[in-house]
C-alpha cells in the first residue's frame, strides 16, 4: 500500500484543498475513496467521520504510507529487486520496471508529503 501512496495523494490532495467541501465532507470522499478492508482503511476507519476529526485521519494516512524515508526505502528494494533478478526477464519489460523505479524515486525525492 506504500507503492499507491503517490498516486492516491496526487488525486486526493484537489479534494483536501477544495475549499467549496466542508471537513465532514472531505472525510465522507476520503472513507469513499478508501479500499474497504485494506491497511489504509482501517487507519481511516479508526477515527469517527466528524470534521474534527477529518485533519487526524489525514495525517495518520501521511504518517503511516507517506514518509519519504518509507517510500525511498520501499522503490530502492524495488529496484535492488529488479536488478538482481536472475531469472529471464524480458528486456522491454525490466526497461519498463526500471523507469517506473526510477521514476516514482525521483517524484518522491523531490515532493514532500
Amino acid at each position: 500500500e506504500v507503492s499507491q501512496w503517490i498516486s492516491f495523494w496526487a488525486q486526493f490532495s484537489r479534494i483536501d484543498e477544495d475549499e467549496s467541501l466542508n471537513k465532514e465532507e472531505k472525510f465522507q470522499y476520503l472513507i469513499q475513496s478508501m479500499k474497504m478492508g485494506s491497511r489504509a482503511y482501517n487507519v481511516v476507519m479508526s477515527f469517527p467521520a466528524s470534521g474534527t476529526n477529518y485533519p487526524l485521519a489525514l495525517q495518520a494516512l501521511q504518517d503511516r504510507f507517506g514518509r519519504t524515508d518509507l517510500l525511498i526505502e520501499h522503490y530502492m528494494r524495488e529496484l535492488l529487486a529488479l536488478v538482481s533478478n536472475k531469472s529471464n526477464i524480458n528486456l522491454c519489460e525490466f526497461y519498463d520496471q526500471l523507469k517506473h523505479c526510477l521514476r516514482q524515486l525521483c517524484s518522491t525525492a523531490s515532493s514532500s508529503y
